[in-house]
């Protein structure tokens, strides 16, 4: 295929700047002002993550995609940025910040990024599975568009939502929801990403929601509780972890909007999925650290996917293919505390999480994010929250 050619012709199609990578340089743009390249950074960014395709919130609040070429993995497409709200001075300074761009500058970049497609994350997956359509003659898998926690799972995440969530919700009437609802506003309003992600495929798999009726047909049901669940996790987890009220906002209206033109209760579910992510990511973007390296924000989402495994400092270095002592130092020198000592509180919010939204036994909640012993896990716990598991229970329960 001659990508040149096709980076033209997807430009011209998608008003979406896309850029060709090869052998260790970019060389074709179409769509990028004069003052601004695609970032290298980015691209490091996205091809760390070793899928085919991968999305990314990048530091500028805006959306990247890259979808790796047959030739491999120094062979690549890039695209974006793409802008999921309407543009406002938080977006643009953030460009200007991320993109090291002079003032003078501003009112140009200010044009230029209006210029751009508004698209959301959902619309933006779909583009990006269009653009691999056309690359590799399939659809991608759900499970390499979307970052899987669990790599084992290969099940197709809109389809269980569709065939487990909502034949129960078409078929009772009592609402059993509510401590499912908390989880997931505890971990989008935590910006975990992984964990909510690990949390949903697994809950639709083994625990089918039951919602009461809210709608006089299917499709109308599920359009209302999607529509009540993007309000909710706009409100109270988006605005609570930080996140721009005005961008919140923006986001809430358009994702209402776009689940209004839906037809299947398919699309509502996978809109669902994606809108649940997007808020987490916009989230984790916020509360990360800014200035830190790749190596280190991969350790993080490393450990904060895997905390129900039995993880060590050298499962960790040998993600990202680095020696013991590299990645040590560098944890240490970038965020002032030890790696173990992460991975150890990673445990902890996650088992604060099971004691508030869940019955799990004090047991089972050790065993799950792998403790040698219940009498360690309360000792820890007490350790790190200045009270026991049963006291913190006790407490957020009431």
């Amino acid at each position: 295929m001659n990508y040149k050619d096709f980076c033209q012709l997807f430009y011209a199609a998608h008003n979406i700047p896309i850029a060709y990578f090869k052998d260790g340089q970019f060389i074709s743009f179409c769509g990028y002002p004069d003052y601004f390249s695609p970032s290298i950074r980015i691209f490091d960014q996205l091809s760390a993550s070793n899928k085919i395709i991968t999305t990314s919130l990048a530091d500028d609040n805006c959306y990247y995609g890259l979808v790796q070429l047959n030739a491999g993995k120094d062979t690549s497409l890039l695209i974006g940025p793409v802008i999921s709200s309407m543009l406002n001075e938080e977006i643009i300074h953030s460009f200007m910040r991320a993109h090291s761009i002079p003032s003078g500058q501003k009112n140009k970049l200010a044009d230029d990024l209006y210029q751009l497609a508004r698209v959301s994350y959902h619309q933006f997956t779909n583009i990006l599975s269009m653009a691999f359509f056309t690359i590799y003659r399939k659809k991608p898998a759900l499970e390499d568009l979307y970052s899987i926690a669990n790599p084992n799972l290969k099940k197709d995440i809109a389809k269980k939502v569709s065939h487990s969530s909502y034949e129960a919700r078409e078929e009772q009437n009592i609402h059993g929801t509510y401590v499912l609802e908390q989880q997931i506003l505890s971990y989008v309003k935590s910006g975990n990403v992984a964990q909510l992600e690990y949390f949903l495929l697994q809950h639709v798999k083994n625990q089918p929601l039951s919602e009461g009726t809210v709608g006089d047909s299917p499709l109308r049901q599920a359009k209302n509780i999607f529509l009540g669940q993007v309000a909710t996790i706009g409100k109270f987890a988006a605005i609570p972890a930080g996140l721009d009220i005005e961008l919140t906002y923006q986001l809430i209206d358009q994702y209402s909007l776009e689940c209004e033109r839906l037809q299947t209760i398919f699309d509502i579910t996978s809109l669902q999925y994606n809108m649940l992510v997007d808020f987490a990511k916009r989230i984790s973007e916020k509360m990360t650290p800014s200035g830190l390296s790749k190596d280190v924000y991969t350790c993080i989402q490393f450990v904060n996917g895997h905390v129900n495994e039995n993880i060590s400092v050298d499962d960790v270095s040998n993600h990202i293919h680095r020696s013991r002592s590299y990645t040590l130092s560098h944890f240490k020198e970038e965020l002032g505390f030890n790696l173990g000592e992460y991975i150890t509180h990673a445990k902890i919010q996650e088992a604060k999480s099971l004691l508030t939204f869940t019955d799990k036994s004090l047991s089972e909640i050790s065993n799950y994010l792998c403790f040698s012993s219940q009498s360690y896990f309360q000792n820890v716990f007490k350790k790190i929250a200045g009270e026991t598991p049963l006291s913190y229970r006790k407490k957020t329960q009431k």
